[in-house]
C-alpha cells in the first residue's frame, strides 16, 4: 500500500474511534415547559369575572410590569382534560427527568438508553398520548387567548476551541481533512411566554381559566421535535416557567380570594 494512503486509513480509523468512544451530547432537545412540571389539572382555577374583561385586566396588569402582549384573540375552544391526563403526565414527567439527567451527566448514551415505551407501558398510556385537549364547546358563551411574553434573561457561555475530522471520498481512496473552529463567549436571548385560555360557559357564574408557560429562544418556542445547542441545556430546561405559570395562578386564586370579600 502507498505510504500516504496507509497514513490517510490510520487517521481514518483514529478518527472512526475517537467518534465511537464520544459519548458526549452535542444537541439537547428544546422542548421543556411548565407542563412538565405542573399537572394540567394543577393549572387551572375558577375567577368570576367575564373572560372578555379578565383578558383586558391581565393585559393591563403584565404591561404595567414589563410585559409585552404577543398574541390576544377571542376563540371558539375551551381545554378539556384528557381522561388518561394523569397518568399521561406521570409518564411525560418521569421520561423528561430521565432525559434531563442525561444532560447533567453529558452522556448521549444514557440518554439513548431511556426506555420511554416501558415507562408508558407501566403507566398503562401510549407513548404520544395527551394530557388536554382544545375542543369546542356547544354551550360556549366566550373564549379568549392571551399570549404574553415575560421575564426577558440573556445567558453566555463560553465554547472551546475544537478541531474535528472528516473523510471525503475521491475517486481511488479517501482523504482527510481537518477543520479547526474558533471557541469564545456567546450569547443567547431568551424568554418565557405564558399562555392563558380563559372561557366561560353559558349559565356559569364563574370562568375557567387555563395557564401554561414555554421558553423561546430567537421567537422559536420550545417544542416536540425542537433541538438547542447542548451548552445551553440548563437555561432551557422549563423550571423558570414553571414558577412563572404558578406564580399567576397563586395570582389569580389571590384575586378571586380577596374579590369575594376575604382581606
Amino acid at each position: 500500500m502507498n505510504p500516504a494512503n496507509r497514513l490517510v486509513l490510520m487517521l481514518l480509523v483514529l478518527a472512526g474511534a475517537v467518534t465511537g468512544c464520544n459519548k458526549t451530547i452535542a444537541k439537547v432537545d428544546f422542548k421543556y415547559g411548565s407542563s412538565i412540571y405542573n399537572q394540567p389539572k394543577e393549572m387551572m382555577t375558577e375567577v368570576g369575572i367575564a373572560p372578555e374583561e379578565l383578558t383586558m385586566q391581565l393585559c393591563e396588569a403584565f404591561r404595567q410590569n414589563g410585559g409585552m402582549i404577543i398574541d390576544r384573540k377571542e376563540i371558539n375552544t375551551i381545554i378539556k382534560l384528557e381522561p388518561d391526563c394523569e397518568a399521561c403526565w406521570k409518564m411525560t414527567h418521569e421520561i423528561c427527568t430521565a432525559e434531563l439527567e442525561s444532560f447533567k451527566l453529558n452522556d448521549i448514551s444514557v440518554y439513548k438508553d431511556i426506555d420511554r415505551t416501558a415507562i408508558a407501558r407501566k403507566f398503562g398510556v401510549d407513548l404520544h398520548c395527551k394530557q388536554i385537549a382544545r375542543t369546542e364547546a356547544p354551550d360556549l358563551e366566550k373564549a379568549y387567548y392571551l399570549a404574553v411574553d415575560m421575564n426577558q434573561r440573556s445567558a453566555q457561555t463560553m465554547l472551546p476551541t475544537f478541531t474535528s475530522f472528516f473523510s471525503v471520498k475521491g475517486r481511488y481512496t479517501n482523504f482527510g481533512v481537518s477543520n479547526t473552529a474558533g471557541g469564545g463567549l456567546v450569547n443567547m436571548e431568551l424568554k418565557s411566554r405564558l399562555k392563558f385560555w380563559i372561557w366561560k360557559k353559558t349559565n356559569e357564574a364563574s370562568s375557567h381559566v387555563y395557564i401554561e408557560a414555554i421558553p423561546v429562544s430567537g421567537e422559536i418556542e420550545a417544542a416536540p421535535g425542537a433541538s438547542i445547542g447542548y451548552a445551553w441545556w440548563r437555561q432551557t430546561t422549563g423550571e423558570p416557567e414553571s414558577r412563572l405559570a404558578k406564580h399567576f395562578l397563586f395570582l389569580l386564586q389571590e384575586m378571586e380570594y380577596k374579590r369575594k370579600g376575604h382581606s
